[in-house]
């Protein structure tokens, strides 16, 4: 019964999901440029990047915890799905939860997140469930696939960059 009543629940996610992206695709189709912020050793190099004005930014992880990055950069959308680093017991997760709340309170960015924490999520960020897509994963996909308005569902992969920032 619980299992049937999670299936539920995941179709109604799945399917607000898809209306939440089919709406913010309304809305980000006139950008002229975008960039793919990811974290790591080469994060720094956003600094050589002039002008982020006019374009469509989708950055990763701990990026939300640069406040310079976030005011300049003013990300259209903010993805990660590490089930320690971000909705684990450590110091660190619990600092990230906090900055994204800040972060999501001061900036207008949307969150794309994997469905298999959908339900991690919701418990850790009820607030900023209307402003997430949960994308489902799908390990037997051999392609990358771009067109997400048309079919909600991408490759898993073992990095955010690949999983979702495609």
């Amino acid at each position: 019964l619980v299992h049937y009543a999670r299936r539920r629940e995941i179709k109604a996610i799945r399917s607000a999901s898809c209306r939440r992206l089919w709406e913010w695709s309304e809305v980000w189709g006139g950008f002229s440029k975008s960039y793919l912020v990811a974290t790591g050793p080469s994060f720094e190099r956003h600094a050589e990047i002039d002008d982020f004005d006019g374009a469509f930014v989708v950055t990763c992880n701990s990026a939300v915890i640069d406040r310079e990055f976030m005011d300049r950069a003013r990300p259209s959308l903010v993805v990660f799905g590490d089930p320690i680093f971000h909705f684990g017991p450590s110091r660190y997760a619990s600092e990230f939860r906090e900055r994204l709340r800040a972060a999501a309170s001061e900036y207008d960015f949307r969150i794309a997140v994997s469905e298999k924490y959908c339900f991690l999520f919701s418990h850790c960020f009820p607030e900023l469930v209307g402003r997430t897509v949960f994308v489902p994963l799908d390990g037997a996909r051999k392609d990358f696939h771009w067109q997400l308005d048309r079919e909600l569902v991408v490759k898993s992969t073992k990095n955010i960059l690949t999983l979702l920032m495609e």
